[in-house]
């Protein structure tokens, strides 16, 4: 009777295990298939992005789709700030990214509208990279990063988002600025408004001005 009497109580302890395993499964299908239909994924589908609403980019997000070359139009107008242009050189100047990977993510390229690295004079490659140098400076100075990346996509298919006007990217770097956020969520969050980090870059650009 004793062993009758503890099979019964596993097997009642057993039930409750194998609810809470199909209700965990349950409410795992429900928040895949609720991501999906907010998104328009197929439901079942695990790496799908969700959504963080980010309603200061999108004048920026809208500025994407006009005409015209961004990296011509920008240095034309007399309003530094406006158009994120933090340094203006002889033949390149500097612009901050208006969507950055990271808080500081700047661009340096010619005034001159030209697509292909042996297509820049020697002056512009000169220039260039003596601007790389300096933004790095300053931004080393500003924002402490711990590395960066420096580098150039050139064409669609390696990643340029501005095709036939070449520019050399410079994203800072932090211990964990790759987490769960981008990895498992598919959104990545930047900690810092552009204009924050405009003022303050350009506040070092023009010490360093003042300078030379």
């Amino acid at each position: 009777m004793r062993g009758k009497g503890g099979g019964g109580r596993a097997k009642k302890a057993a039930r409750p295990r194998a609810v809470r395993a199909n209700a965990t499964r349950a409410k795992a299908t429900r928040t895949k298939a609720a991501r999906a239909k907010t998104v328009g994924a197929p439901a079942g589908s695990l790496n799908w992005p969700g959504s963080l609403w980010s309603s200061w980019r999108m004048a920026y997000i809208l500025r994407a789709d006009e005409t015209g070359c961004v990296f011509c139009d920008k240095p034309r107008e007399p309003d530094n700030e406006a158009n994120l242009i933090l340094h203006r050189g002889r033949h390149a100047f500097v612009i901050l990214n208006a969507f950055p990977y990271n808080p500081g993510h700047v661009m340096v390229t010619p005034f001159r509208h030209v697509g292909g690295l042996g297509e820049l004079s020697p002056e512009e490659r000169l220039e260039i990279m003596d601007l790389l140098a300096l933004s790095h400076d300053v931004i080393e100075a500003e924002m402490h990063p711990q590395g960066a990346n420096v580098g150039v996509n050139l064409g669609r298919t390696a990643g340029a988002g501005i095709l036939g006007h070449i520019h050399v990217h410079i994203v800072p770097r932090w211990n964990g600025d790759t987490n769960f956020m981008p990895v498992i969520g598919q959104t990545k969050v930047i900690p810092e408004g552009l204009t924050e980090t405009y003022r303050k870059l350009r506040a070092a650009f023009a010490a360093r001005e003042g300078k030379g």
